[in-house]
């Protein structure tokens, strides 16, 4: 009768699992309490780093009223003789009444739940004493009978087991819910795959690009849900991260429901036979990789550029001082040397002396105008662009107007400099190569920027595709424009070109 009894309680406990768990143990413990006519039957477990215990699972016998409320965190402290009986791990049959004096806390709290007699015994784990269960007599005294405590320690063994393996069941659900939830945060695929490329795993995705595999690819192959090149292409790399323990990473194209996207596949070793995948779409990284790269060429391109044109202005400010100014001061001298030797000729030598450096200075200062105006630093940029202006209409023979409105103070250096120079840049390309007979620039503001139109009546510049300019002035103009935040447009008119500097007044924010 015991044996079975023993299996039924056996059978029951193998579903204590899960959300079962405690309506299970609680099964088992009616059932042993109806074999054995207690009336009362329940578990405490330890709380050892609190150091108290508390009454987890119970059954009562009909009429019999339930402590389990009443006997939560009850500490250790309060029941010294009672728990070294049980670290004792021997099985006790105590009569309330027969207790002795230095159990007269325990006497008192059994005396309150009307126990006339208790058969206890300790619940053990692999770590120690994880509780203790028992048997109550409430309605009569009871001599428990060795088949009693057969039964007890039977079922002790059986619930520590039992409790361990829910404690690893619930840590591993834990851990499952908090990996879900990670894989959840991150809008990437995730999934594994075994090494000949058939999906084990796939964390739910919603509908969207990064659909193949989902859930629906589960236990399917690569091959089955991808073009041929590219399941090939990620095979070969499970099988590289699982021979090499190095995490790979594979960029392909693939066509899905918004278009042609990109996607960058890492795998990563699992185990012997497995490894674990994240796919993203990383279409807008490319992108930007695509736009930077554009960006660092053209970097290159114009600092390149900018170095052949430093050197040009070099080129230019030596044969300027050297064909010039150096001429120019060398006549001087014979003058000034003529007049010293021949007394009789003095004034006339020491007036074309006087006259040679008045072209020299005339010459210096159109030098230093050319390399850095003083009227943009002292004046500012509506004065030197129409300083500039004049002084090229005048050498080139173009009628030339400059109208400035909406203007309100200086603009930072920085941005009045880059102003400058391209709105030259720009004039010197109409006076130079458009044979154009009048030049208006129009300088205005506009929202939070400045914007700047040269516009001339001469044969229409010719632009390049995408925005691409001829002239290495124009393309060095373009290019500092667009680093700047600006840019500068050009449009072929009827007769003459109109082109516009936009910049805003104010550098951006790193």
């Amino acid at each position: 009768m015991l044996a079975e009894l023993v299996a039924d309680v056996a059978t029951t406990l193998t579903a204590a699992m899960g959300e079962q768990h405690d309506a299970v143990v609680n099964e088992a413990l009616a059932q042993a309490g109806r074999f054995v006519g207690a009336d009362r039957v329940y578990v405490f477990r330890f709380d050892w780093e609190h150091q108290c215990s508390s009454n987890t699972h119970e059954w009562c016998a009909r009429d019999i009223s339930p402590e389990l409320p009443n006997l939560q965190q009850v500490p250790n402290a309060a029941v010294p003789w009672l728990l070294e009986r049980l670290r004792s791990g021997l099985t006790e049959a105590i009569a309330t009444k027969d207790l002795p004096p230095e159990a007269a806390v325990e006497r008192e709290l059994l005396e309150a739940q009307s126990i006339q007699s208790i058969l206890i015994i300790p619940i053990r784990g692999a770590a120690g004493m994880i509780g203790f269960m028992g048997f109550d007599a409430v309605r009569e005294l009871r001599a428990w009978s060795s088949t009693d405590a057969q039964l007890l320690r039977v079922l002790a063994t059986t619930l520590g087991g039992v409790f361990e393996r829910h404690e690893a069941y619930e840590s591993l659900r834990v851990n499952r819910q908090a990996m879900h939830a990670v894989l959840a945060a991150i809008p990437d695929l995730v999934f594994s795959v075994s090494r000949d490329g058939r999906v084990q795993y796939s964390k739910p995705m919603p509908a969207g690009d990064l659909k193949v595999p989902q859930e629906e690819g589960q236990d399917r192959l690569l091959s089955e849900m991808l073009p041929p090149d590219v399941a090939s292409e990620l095979v070969a790399a499970v099988r590289t991260a699982l021979d090499r323990g190095e995490v790979q990473t594979v960029r392909y194209p693939l066509e899905v429901p918004s278009g042609l996207q990109q996607f960058e596949a890492r795998f990563a070793r699992q185990d012997d036979t497995s490894a674990m995948v994240i796919v993203r779409n990383i279409t807008e990284q490319v992108r930007t990789e695509r736009v930077l790269e554009d960006q660092r060429e053209r970097l290159q391109v114009l600092a390149a550029r900018q170095s052949v044109e430093e050197e040009l202005l070099r080129r230019h400010v030596a044969s300027e001082v050297h064909d010039g100014i150096a001429q120019e001061l060398a006549m001087a001298r014979l003058l000034v040397t003529r007049a010293l030797k021949e007394p009789a000729n003095q004034v006339a030598a020491l007036r074309m002396a006087t006259e040679v450096l008045d072209g020299a200075v005339g010459h210096i200062d159109e030098l230093i105008v050319e390399i850095s105006p003083p009227a943009l630093k002292e004046l500012g940029l509506p004065a030197a662009l129409r300083e500039a202006g004049e002084r090229l209409g005048s050498h080139y023979g173009v009628s030339f107007e400059l109208v400035a409105h909406g203007l309100h103070g200086r603009l930072p250096a920085s941005r009045e400099s880059l102003l400058y120079w391209s709105t030259r840049e720009l004039m010197i390309n109409v006076v130079k190569h458009a044979e154009a007979q009048r030049m208006n620039v129009v300088l205005e503001n506009v929202g939070e920027g400045v914007r700047i139109t040269v516009q001339d009546d001469g044969k229409g510049i010719e632009p390049l595709g995408d925005g691409a300019v001829r002239g290495f002035g124009l393309f060095n103009t373009r290019e500092r424009l667009r680093l700047a935040g600006g840019e500068l447009s050009l449009k072929r008119l009827e007769r003459g070109s109109r082109a516009v500097v936009q910049l805003p007044t104010e550098e951006a924010s790193p």
